[in-house]
C-alpha cells in the first residue's frame, strides 16, 4: 500500500494485514518491560503504577520546538504550511505529527534471500519468517512459468512507518491548501481533506496494541514485482513494478485497468502467484500483498477492511 499498504500496506495498508491467530506477544513484552516495577524508588504502591499500552512506548507527538530536528528535510515544508494556513499547521502539530520513540522486537524477523523463483532487490529486505517460507511456495509456483517475485521491501521499523506518514500528511496539506482559494487558506483548517488525501488507516494514532504483529511493523507485508527471468534464473523484463513507482489503482479505475485492460493480466497473474502462498493485494496498491487468515476462489482484494471487488468474481482463465 503504497499498501503504507501496505501496505501505507504497506501499504498496506500503512494498511494491515493480520496473521492467521496471531496474538500480541511481542507488543507485552514491550509493555511488559516499560512498566516500572511494585515498589519503586518513588515510593508508588504497585496498585498504581501507571500502565502504558504497548503502542503509546512506540510513538509520541512531535513537539514544535523539535519539530526541526524531528522532521529535518520535512520541516521547510511544515513552515510553509504555516504560512499559508496557520490553523492547519496548529492541528497539524498538535495531532497527527509524530515521533519514533521505541521499535517492534525483531527475533522473528529473517533476511529475505534469493532462491529458486524468488529475487531481492536492491538493499536488505527482511520479512517475518513464517512470510519467508510463504514466499518460497510463491516462487515454486513462479518458476513453472518462467517467472519470477522480486521482493522490493517488507519490515519497516516504527521510525520508517512514522517518517513515511509524517512526509505523505505535509505532502497532501501543501496540495490541499494550495487548491483552495485563497481567502480560505488563512482562515479554514483542512486537515479533514488532508486525512482523507493520505488515508486514516496509515495513521499512528490508529495502532493497535498488537501493531508488531501485524503489517510492514510485523514484517507481515510485502512490495514486490512480477518480472521475467532466464533459464539461469536472472532477471530480464519488469511486468509488475513495485516499489514507489509502482502504478496505484483508484475505486472507480480498477474495473476498468485491473480487469479490462491488456495490463490487467499482468496484475491479475502476480496475485494469483502471490495467492499461493495466502497473501491478498492491496486494493489501491497492485504489487502490495499482506497476509491474511481467510483465502476463498474469489479474488477479491482488500482496503482496510473492505474489498472493491465484485463479490464472487470467477478466476480468469489463465492462458
Amino acid at each position: 500500500m503504497i499498501l503504507l499498504a501496505g501496505a501505507f500496506p504497506l501499504l498496506c495498508a500503512c494498511s494491515s494485514g493480520r496473521p492467521d491467530a496471531t496474538t500480541p506477544k511481542s507488543s507485552a513484552t514491550i509493555a511488559d518491560s516499560a512498566a516500572p516495577p511494585a515498589g519503586s524508588a518513588a515510593g508508588m504502591p504497585s496498585a498504581a503504577v501507571p500502565q502504558m499500552s504497548a503502542e503509546s512506548l512506540l510513538r509520541g507527538h512531535v513537539e514544535e520546538e523539535k519539530a526541526a530536528q524531528e522532521l529535518k528535510a520535512d520541516f521547510p515544508k511544515l513552515q510553509q504550511i504555516a504560512s499559508l494556513s496557520p490553523k492547519t499547521h496548529k492541528s497539524l502539530l498538535k495531532n497527527y505529527l509524530w515521533k519514533a520513540t521505541g521499535e517492534c522486537p525483531a527475533s522473528t524477523l529473517v533476511e529475505v534471500k534469493p532462491v529458486p523463483g524468488v529475487l531481492t532487490g536492491k538493499g536488505t529486505v527482511k520479512v517475518h519468517e513464517k512470510v519467508y517460507e510463504k514466499l518460497k511456495t510463491v516462487g515454486t509456483r513462479a518458476t513453472q512459468r518462467g517467472l519470477a517475485i522480486e521482493v522490493v521491501s517488507g519490515h519497516h521499523s516504527v521510525k520508517e512507518a512514522i517518517d513515511e506518514w509524517n512526509q505523505a500528511l505535509i505532502d497532501a496539506a501543501i496540495r490541499v491548501i494550495k487548491a483552495a482559494p485563497p481567502a480560505d487558506q488563512k482562515e479554514k483548517n483542512f486537515v479533514a481533506e488532508i486525512k482523507a488525501a493520505v488515508g486514516e488507516d496509515r495513521n499512528p494514532k490508529e495502532w493497535e496494541k498488537n501493531v508488531c504483529d501485524v503489517g510492514r511493523l510485523g514484517g507481515w507485508m510485502v512490495q514486490v514485482q512480477l518480472v521475467t527471468v532466464t533459464a539461469g534464473g536472472a532477471k530480464t523484463q519488469v511486468l509488475v513494478k513495485g516499489g514507489a513507482d509502482g502504478d496505484r489503482f483508484s475505486k472507480e479505475m480498477l474495473e476498468s485497468t485491473y480487469w479490462d485492460k491488456p495490463k490487467g493480466k499482468n496484475y491479475r497473474m502476480l496475485a494469483e502467484l502471490m495467492s499461493a502462498g495466502s497473501f491478498v493485494r492491496q486494493c489501491s496498491f497492485p504489487s502490495q500483498f499482506m497476509t491474511s487468515p481467510t483465502q476463498d476462489s474469489t479474488w477479491r482484494c482488500k482496503e482496510g477492511t473492505e474489498s472493491w471487488d465484485p463479490p464472487n468474481r470467477p478466476l480468469p482463465a489463465w492462458q
